[in-house]
């Protein structure tokens, strides 16, 4: 796959964040300024990196810039970078709920549901899942 970058990933670890920072730095420098806040801006308070404590899910890592994301999987994971393209946000008392347009280098659109709760530092639940998803506070 030519826009993605192999990882193993037994477990989150600093040098995974590294990495997968190093390639946003990249992506951000070829693609200049587009991610002043429109439409396709993700907000602030989802914007970093996500883990989960449910066992399903423990060697997954997710990271939302502005503008992009990515998300690890399994031990030898495809990073496949998603460009945001719109997102709707609901109010959702002290929360609120994304959908998420995205997509990949080669064209291939997706959607993605999100709901973030304030609590705890921040708190992430996909629409279709169960697990909460913690930030990774940054060092």
């Amino acid at each position: 796959m030519k826009n993605a970058i192999t990882f193993n990933v037994p477990g989150i670890r600093v040098k995974h964040l590294a990495i997968v920072l190093f390639v946003a730095t990249l992506m951000a420098l070829c693609n200049g300024c587009k991610s002043g806040g429109g439409e396709g801006a993700l907000p602030r308070e989802v914007q970093g990196a996500w883990v989960t404590d449910d066992p399903q899910y423990s060697d997954r890592l997710i990271k939302f810039w502005p503008s992009e994301f990515v998300i690890l999987t399994g031990v030898e994971s495809q990073a496949a970078v998603q460009t945001v393209e719109k997102v709707d946000r609901q109010q959702l008392g002290n929360g609120f709920s994304l959908t998420i347009y995205s997509s990949n280098r080669v064209g291939t659109r997706d959607q993605m549901g999100i709901i973030y709760n304030p609590a705890n530092g921040g708190e992430l639940r996909f629409r279709n899942q169960k697990p909460v998803w913690r930030r990774v506070p940054e060092k």
